[in-house]
């Protein structure tokens, strides 16, 4: 699925998951693949997302996963383990955590195509 940066991405990104998985897996799993993919897509938009969001999902008996590639600046992007929740007290900033918790393993890698300063980014989350 491609995504263009409009505010539809996530609501697009979860009804394609349901589409995909809601005959092979139970319901928490879909939901947990919707809100991983979900914080993924908005997170790749607000954080580059230069040419739009490519959402890449593939079912199996094993579980949901989820390939979201964008362009972005990598070395802003910290190690999955180090995706934490932040203070109770930040108003921002629980979507990677959140990704973490869901989903395992979680990789993060820097692809070909990168475009002026921008890496094209893609994080790929099985969640199970």
């Amino acid at each position: 699925m491609f995504c263009d940066g409009g505010v539809a991405c996530a609501a697009e990104a979860r009804h394609r998951i349901a589409e995909l998985a809601s005959s092979y897996h139970p319901e928490r799993i879909v939901r947990d693949a919707q809100l991983v993919a979900s914080e993924l897509v908005t997170n790749a938009l607000e954080h580059g997302a230069l040419g739009g969001v490519i959402l890449d999902t593939t079912v199996t008996t094993e579980g949901v996963t989820l390939c979201i590639t964008s362009h972005g600046v990598s070395e802003r992007l910290p190690d999955p383990d180090d995706w934490t929740l932040p203070p109770a007290s930040a108003l921002t900033g629980r979507g990677l955590a959140v990704t973490r918790r869901l989903a395992d393993p979680v990789r993060v890698a820097k692809v070909p195509g990168a475009v002026d300063d921008r890496d094209l980014i893609s994080i790929t989350a099985h969640v199970t």
